[in-house]
């Protein structure tokens, strides 16, 4: 700004030596409108730019916070699922748990059956041995 107000002083001194009628302070409210115009501009731009960024980001922001909703809600499902998953899991275990339990029961009963059979035969072998004895 310095060095513009020597310029236009100089012009100043210049013109009156050469009789020009303009006046300096004239041309320096010039500059300083188009100065203050351009900053005005400059402004307006800056604000533009700074508006749209401002968009863009809220934009991002209500993007992003629905990606996370989305996300938090398919954690929560998965969640859920799960859960659900380990519900099925403890029932299986625990019908494998009866299942082996009455497969024990069911072994104990038919060696027990085994016995008795075998006592049986050996019983009717008993009796048979002996009426064959008696009657010779």
């Amino acid at each position: 700004m310095e060095k513009l107000k020597d310029e236009l002083e100089y012009c100043q001194k210049i013109a009156n030596e050469n009789n020009i009628v303009e006046p300096a302070d004239k041309l320096i409210d010039d500059e300083e409108k188009k100065i203050n115009e351009d900053d005005e501009n400059i402004d307006k731009k800056a604000k533009a730019s700074l508006k749209e960024e401002n968009e863009i980001l809220q934009k991002y922001d209500s993007e992003e916070q629905a990606t996370l909703d989305q996300l938090e809600q398919k954690a929560n499902a998965l969640k859920k699922l799960i859960e659900g998953e380990r519900n099925n899991l403890l029932q299986v275990k625990t019908m494998h748990a009866k299942n082996i339990e009455r497969r024990i029961e069911l072994e104990h009963i038919l060696k027990k059956c085994v016995e008795d059979v075998k006592m049986e035969i050996a019983q009717k072998k008993s009796e048979n041995k002996m009426l064959t004895y008696s009657r010779y």
